[in-house]
């Protein structure tokens, strides 16, 4: 991934700082989405883009020919393609909407192996009626076939937040009970490649940096909330999610899980920890799967190793997980 600058971090994805390319995979995933939309809905690209006119249709421009843009750029790029992929009826975004990157699911699957073994992968196989899900292919410009071989691989792939959802319930059948999805998230913080590479960046950083950073690059690989800081100092941090309205969900009607949420916690219980944070608490207050109208964590620590200490206990962490 060609980006400048300086190391950060986000939730499962590390990457180098704030400007894009179309060789990135950020400015890729902008380009794909416009495509999609130009060829399978017949939506102009200058209509994703306001007009011909638009200052927005000339950053796409520059993006189309090679050049840099910048995180608040881009992000006003996907804003534009977020909102035509609003308006698409249910029925035919409910197979195809990008909302949620497979790295996630990845790494639960690779949890779900390592605890139950090869058997709870089969049955999650065997489970996941996958027939009518789809992915664009950028090489053929076409709609594929989703494959359970793409949610394995998943760091690519974009899939809609029904089919997370689906996915998630599956595990918490095998895995019984939420503490359980919690570990994994944890879990998943130092097992797959790309976190692998995160979490070494994430030792420089206090474990209020860490939700600092996670926070504001969520948007980049969840479009089904937008998570923002309510409170942080150097011992404890408040952060809320507010889940978007006309995300897919599942035929109930839910929208977000517990599992999820159990996820959540997981993950950034496992971020701070390499963030030198000792005495992790981490509490939801409020739970949109529960009913209330937003998620709300409050994340507690006692203290912060020096980075040497970090260094050490994370190498002990690698080799315990």
């Amino acid at each position: 991934m060609t980006q400048q600058c300086r190391v950060h971090i986000s939730l499962g994805k590390i990457g180098l700082s704030s400007r894009y390319s179309i060789k990135t995979t950020r400015g890729i995933d902008v380009v794909k989405r416009v495509e999609f939309l130009h060829e399978k809905h017949g939506v102009k690209i200058s209509t994703i883009f306001l007009s011909n006119s638009s200052s927005e249709y000339q950053l796409y421009k520059r993006l189309k020919r090679g050049e840099q843009l910048t995180h608040t750029s881009l992000l006003c790029l996907e804003r534009c393609i977020d909102k035509i992929f609003s308006t698409l009826s249910y029925d035919k975004k409910i197979w195809t909407q990008e909302e949620v990157l497979g790295t996630n699911i990845s790494s639960l699957l690779s949890y779900l192996e390592h605890k139950l073994g090869p058997s709870s992968i089969k049955h999650l196989k065997d489970n996941l009626d996958l027939s009518h899900y789809t992915v664009y292919d950028s090489t053929s410009q076409s709609l594929i076939p989703l494959t359970y071989e793409n949610l394995v691989n998943g760091t690519n792939v974009w899939i809609p937040n029904r089919l997370s959802l689906s996915v998630f319930k599956e595990a918490l059948n095998l895995l019984g009970d939420e503490v359980e999805i919690e570990r994994a998230g944890k879990y998943s913080v130092l097992n797959t490649d790309l976190r692998f590479k995160a979490a070494w960046a994430i030792l420089m950083m206090s474990p209020a940096k860490v939700i600092e950073r996670v926070t504001k690059e969520n948007e980049s690989y969840n479009r089904t909330k937008v998570v923002t800081i309510e409170s942080i100092c150097a011992n404890s941090a408040v952060i809320k999610a507010e889940y978007k309205q006309n995300i897919t969900h599942l035929d109930s009607g839910e929208f977000v899980i517990p599992a999820i949420c159990a996820w959540n916690k997981g993950l950034y219980h496992g971020y701070m920890a390499l963030g030198g944070a000792k005495n992790i608490s981490i509490k939801e207050l409020a739970c949109a799967a529960r009913g209330d109208g937003c998620c709300v964590f409050q994340a507690n620590w006692t203290e912060t190793l020096s980075i040497f200490k970090r260094i050490r206990a994370a190498i002990s962490l690698f080799e315990s997980n």
